[in-house]
């Protein structure tokens, strides 16, 4: 900049969002147009308190630790469940908190000030402006009940000899190629990633024992999923470990580090047993691995991370353009370009795998955390490797290469990429 020279003012806010005569919109009014549907559609309230034991009414003034008024069982705990979701045989003993949305009357009260009420036909106009002004956009991804969807998910299991799948209704025109720059496109797609990421979190829940060893991948599928976790129980005796070592220098930042989230879903079952591993994700030399790996610190939670019993991941094709290691710069384009000549089809955390499942092996990338190997262990040892992915149509072929390698034996998608997973694998059959 210029000696003298005054900064340009950052612009921060929203879009000029017009209506239909072309005027530019008072920026207070998209303002409330955006906090009427923030706290419709995201925010909850609670709504009652029950106690497992007996499942009746308390009041909401109970807390953990507290005897319930009418069947005088102390509660251990505190569990979360939707209005609309039955108590379980698993909630006896904890004190259920049940939360709902917010209607319309509960928007306007929390919008309303002392010096200007906002009334319920007021937060209807608001709602009606935000799908308008395209804030808000609802996706009807279709029916979970839909037979279709049930018995596509037995095929998958059978036909590639899966332990679990977990599939969520899709959309076909998610897997259509292209389409980046068409908004109601990426909109469908991540509607149909957010309702996957559901289905996994629930999955974990319903799978996790006393005593396991959940391991955690970085990056943004799985930081949904952690942030979609609702425990059902308290799980003091859970460890939770990241998958690969810290990624940036700011970790408070990025916010999808391993080892941040290990923590998060340690807190969320009650558990003090989340390790942190203090060492790059990623170094170049096998001499910096080697010295590394001596650290005690180090060595203690490698020793963990090769325990897991589940582990929770996404994964992704080897596209230089769309690597999210390439993003976070532990890569450069050509790192990527290197190992997809070299027959890579696959990446987990850094992790490059071919279409059998076999390691790629790249002397300049050296990831610190768990290994190809380490995930087939965990296969063969009768775990859980759980691969997340939803509305990505580059990302089928790796899918199957790690299905077929042994790599991952759980699923979760969406019916359209289950169906198109099918097939892949009856146009090209395993070892052809």
């Amino acid at each position: 900049m210029r000696d003298g020279a005054r900064p340009l003012p950052m612009r921060i806010g929203y879009p000029a969002i017009r209506p239909l005569d072309g005027n530019a919109m008072d920026p207070d009014r998209v303002e409330r147009i955006f906090r009427a549907a923030q706290l419709y559609f995201e925010a909850r309230k609670l709504a009652g308190k029950f106690c497992g034991t007996c499942q009746r009414q308390v009041p909401l003034s109970a807390d953990a630790g507290g005897p319930c008024p009418h069947c005088s069982g102390r509660w251990s705990g505190v569990v979360r469940r939707a209005w609309d979701m039955a108590l379980q045989p698993e909630d006896r003993g904890s004190l259920c908190e049940k939360w709902d949305r917010l209607t319309q009357t509960d928007v306007a009260a929390q919008m309303s000030t002392p010096q200007r009420g906002v009334s319920r036909s007021e937060v209807q106009r608001l709602l009606g402006e935000a799908e308008q002004f395209g804030l808000v956009r609802h996706v009807v991804l279709g029916s979970p009940a839909d037979h279709t969807l049930q018995e596509t998910a037995r095929r998958l299991a059978a036909s590639l000899g899966l332990a679990a799948v977990a599939l969520v209704p899709g959309r076909p025109e998610t897997l259509l190629p292209g389409g980046g720059d068409d908004p109601y496109l990426n909109a469908t797609r991540e509607a149909v990633r957010l309702a996957a990421a559901q289905a996994a979190a629930n999955e974990i829940d319903a799978r996790l024992q006393e005593g396991d060893t959940l391991c955690l991948a970085w990056g943004r599928m799985v930081y949904t999923i952690s942030k979609l976790l609702r425990p059902s129980h308290h799980l003091p005796g859970l460890n939770v470990v990241p998958m690969v070592g810290v990624l940036s220098q700011k970790p408070s930042v990025f916010t999808f580090e391993a080892n941040a989230l290990a923590e998060a879903a340690a807190a969320s079952y009650g558990s003090t047993n989340a390790y942190w591993l203090p060492a790059p994700a990623i170094v170049r030399a096998r001499t910096d691995k080697d010295a590394t790996l001596r650290n005690p610190v180090v060595n203690d939670v490698m020793k963990r991370i090769r325990c897991s019993t589940f582990v929770v991941t996404s994964l992704a094709a080897p596209d230089p353009a769309e690597s999210a290691m390439v993003h976070c710069e532990l890569l450069i384009p050509e790192d990527v370009e290197r190992v997809r000549k070299r027959g890579a089809v696959g990446e987990i955390s850094g992790l490059w795998f071919d279409a059998n499942g076999n390691a790629v092996p790249d002397e300049a990338i050296e990831p610190i955390g768990m290994d190809i190997e380490g995930l087939k262990r965990v296969v063969r040892g009768g775990g859980i490797v759980m691969a997340v992915i939803a509305a990505h149509p580059t990302r089928i072929r790796a899918l199957l290469a790690a299905i077929r390698g042994g790599i991952v034996n759980a699923v979760v998608t969406d019916g359209c990429s289950a169906q198109a997973l099918l097939a892949l694998s009856a146009a090209e059959p395993a070892g052809a």
